[in-house]
């Protein structure tokens, strides 16, 4: 995801499988970033899922949390 989501519509923040954004998805558009997946999720715990935030996790919870690290400015 180092070119960012481009004309892509975004995603959940919350839940892996959503299509469209609701009012508690939590619905994202991430310029580019790294994802870094960890063997045990208890080492997520503690890190922020706010997507506001350089570093935060995404979909924690669920069998596909990721860490998310954001690596180029706001436009």
């Amino acid at each position: 995801m180092l070119a960012g989501e481009g004309d892509a519509l975004g995603v959940s923040n919350k839940d892996p499988f959503a299509t469209e954004p609701t009012d508690d998805n939590d619905w994202v558009k991430e310029r580019p970033h790294l994802m870094i997946t960890v063997p045990d999720p208890a080492i997520l715990e503690g890190l922020s899922t706010d997507p506001s935030d350089p570093v935060y996790v995404m979909w924690k919870g669920t069998p596909y949390a990721h860490i998310m690290v954001k690596i180029a400015p706001e436009e």
